[in-house]
């Protein structure tokens, strides 16, 4: 009689009971996992019990239909947030502001260009009106530029199909043509031509838009009443109301528009209600909301 030994099943751990010393192949009866004996059990692979791929596609599966769920009541959500807003009268937020920040950075890219100091016709018309009062850079010479271009200015409007910022150099082999934008650009190149810091407005009301330069006059208030006396002594008078803005940092800024009968730097400013600052000319060029 053949001596017979029990093993456990690998895959269900029943007993079996089978002789030991040959080489049997056999189902378990328990969960008919294939085994093999031959001195020592071999189990293999079972072709039944093992749920892994099912457990696997239940997971992928719920995971799939979470995203979809999740997709679709974000999108509820961002579309309920819309309507909200339209309900308001106002617009998506996140839009508005990208379209403002593109513009604003279009415009100060094409003052960097428009702005030519270092282009010969510009600079060199600059220093020709400047000598009229020679030495380092002064207020006359400020005044001097501003009542050349005021005096000999021909106003001709930008066509309503695009914007166009004429370069300073092209303003002059004009004859001093163009709109408020043109004559602005012209100022401020012909000021920084001759060592002056300029900068660039264009303002807003509920009505129209303007622009126009403002020339660094002083770093302090407290030194804008000698400017304001210099201007009116080279003019002849002492009834000049000068305006002019101060920054931030406490410099003031002189007005250099058109604005305002007589004409002359500190002038009447555009009545604006916002206006975006553009410095074309800084190492980093930048704009500033106001």
């Amino acid at each position: 009689m053949n001596n017979k030994a029990e093993i456990s099943c690998p895959n269900c751990n029943h007993v079996v009971r089978i002789p030991t010393g040959k080489h049997i192949k056999f189902s378990c009866p328990n969960c008919a996992n294939e085994i093999e004996v031959d001195g020592k059990p071999k189990v293999t692979i079972p072709k039944k019990g093992n749920y892994n791929w099912f457990i696997t596609g239940i997971l992928s599966a719920l995971l799939f239909f979470g995203y979809k769920y999740y997709v679709k009541n974000k999108d509820v959500e961002q579309k309920i947030g819309l309507d909200i807003l339209k309900e308001k009268g106002q617009s998506q937020p996140e839009t508005k502001i990208s379209n403002e920040q593109i513009q604003f950075d279009n415009n100060l890219q094409a003052l960097i260009k428009a702005v030519d100091i270092s282009n010969e016709t510009t600079n060199d018309f600059a220093v020709r009106l400047a000598s009229r009062f020679p030495g380092e850079y002064n207020i006359g010479q400020i005044c001097q530029i501003y009542d050349y271009i005021v005096k000999n200015w021909k106003y001709v409007n930008d066509s309503d199909k695009m914007e166009n910022f004429r370069s300073a150099s092209r303003t002059i082999n004009n004859d001093f043509s163009g709109d408020c934008d043109d004559f602005a650009i012209l100022l401020a190149a012909m000021i920084e031509s001759i060592g002056g810091d300029s900068r660039i407005s264009f303002a807003y009301n509920e009505k129209e838009g303007h622009a126009f330069t403002e020339v660094l006059a002083t770093n302090s208030k407290e030194e804008m009443q000698a400017i304001v006396d210099e201007i009116n002594a080279l003019y002849g008078t002492d009834q000049f109301e000068i305006n002019y803005s101060e920054d931030s940092d406490g410099k003031c800024w002189l007005n250099l528009d058109w604005f305002g009968r007589p004409q002359h730097p500190g002038g009447q400013y555009f009545n604006y209600t916002q206006r975006v600052i553009y410095y074309p000319t800084l190492e980093k060029p930048i704009y500033i909301l106001e």
